[in-house]
């Protein structure tokens, strides 16, 4: 079972505080995809250089398995995105219907 921080909440009880946190929620998400992102990225260009530059067998399977890893982390990142973006909008369509 997993559990809704936000459940608690009712619609009286939202503050400008609330939708400040609520604000930074959703950018400290967007960021952290952006840094997963990141990461893939630099993984790709690891293993793009192993590839490029090495002519030895094993440092050719090594930028294999780095280029790799870069697609599970965006894969990681994309599915962490999307779950932090859908409780978002559940609160605030939870929050919509309350008005």
């Amino acid at each position: 079972m997993k559990h809704n921080a936000y459940t608690r909440l009712i619609k009286e009880d939202f503050t400008l505080r609330d939708y400040l946190a609520i604000d930074r929620t959703v950018l400290a998400n967007e960021r952290t995809f952006l840094a997963y992102i990141n990461s893939a990225l630099a993984m790709v260009l690891t293993g793009i250089s192993f590839i490029k530059f090495f002519s030895s067998f094993a440092l050719t399977v090594f930028g294999g398995l780095c280029i790799g890893t870069a697609a599970a982390i965006a894969i990681v990142g994309a599915v962490t995105y999307v779950e932090g973006r859908r409780k978002y909008d559940a609160l605030i369509e939870r929050q919509k219907a309350g008005e």
